[in-house]
């Protein structure tokens, strides 16, 4: 598995798993931001299709616990972005005791996207192209024909600062594995450790959530709605550092 870190392994440890289309280096903004106070890591993720691996979110959990345990972390915050944002959940929930709080940015469970789905219309027009994303080789064709146009969908709609890389835009297989966990009607599961919503008020893929919606699912649910798009971190990365500096003094 591929990386990037930065900071001393003798600080806290920060595990950042990031969403479709990006790459484990699209955090180096927000880890440069965060490397003199803590560990920072950031794992690759690839669906099967790339990896060769076994598919399915049980499966990218273990590869995350393997790199955890590679890396001789003991205890650590989570974050996750986007799909990234589903994986964490499942880390977290696995990890327990080790996983000191976790913080979901612009994502949500496959069981809280269920229920999003079903309930808001705003939301189902939001996610036009997951249904696209299921269609066997059809978002490969139209990544190796329609690449620009879609990058350029991707940095105009969801404000992606940066250049999206044809790496990231060939991950489309973990749309297609987390889906198969998809289970209209069956509650969330729970974690251990606190929870922190962090989320770009203006934001075109994913509502911004209420706390109603995540009511019983931690222990502690803090929410922070903060001025930007679906990758807000990579807008304002000094001030979402600073954000998430502060919560992890409280937690």
């Amino acid at each position: 598995m591929d990386w990037l870190e930065q900071g001393k392994p003798d600080k806290t440890a920060l595990l950042f798993l990031h969403g479709f289309p990006d790459v484990a280096e699209t955090w180096f903004p927000l880890t440069e931001q965060l490397k003199n106070d803590f560990y920072c890591l950031c794992p690759e993720i690839l669906p099967a299709d790339i990896s060769g691996k076994s598919a399915g979110l049980q499966a990218r959990a273990f590869e995350i616990i393997k790199f955890i345990s590679d890396k001789n972390v003991k205890k650590f915050h989570l974050v996750g972005h986007d799909l990234g944002a589903p994986l964490a959940w499942r880390v977290a929930e696995l990890m327990q005791g080790q996983c000191l709080s976790l913080t979901i940015m612009g994502g949500l469970t496959v069981q809280q996207m269920a229920k999003r789905l079903l309930e808001k219309p705003r939301q189902r027009k939001m996610s036009w192209y997951l249904p696209l994303m299921q269609m066997p080789a059809l978002p490969e064709l139209a990544s190796r024909f329609l690449g620009p146009r879609i990058e350029k969908y991707i940095q105009t709609k969801g404000r992606h600062p940066h250049q999206v890389t044809k790496d990231g835009l060939a991950r489309f297989g973990l749309y297609r594995e987390y889906a198969k966990e998809l289970s209209f009607g069956k509650a969330q599961e729970k974690i251990s450790c606190p929870l922190n919503l962090m989320w770009g008020l203006e934001d075109a893929f994913v509502l911004p959530p209420n706390k109603k919606e995540f009511e019983g699912v931690s222990p502690k649910l803090s929410m922070q709605i903060l001025e930007g798009g679906h990758w807000f971190y990579l807008e304002d990365p000094k001030g979402v550092a600073q954000c998430l500096r502060q919560y992890y003094q409280m937690t």
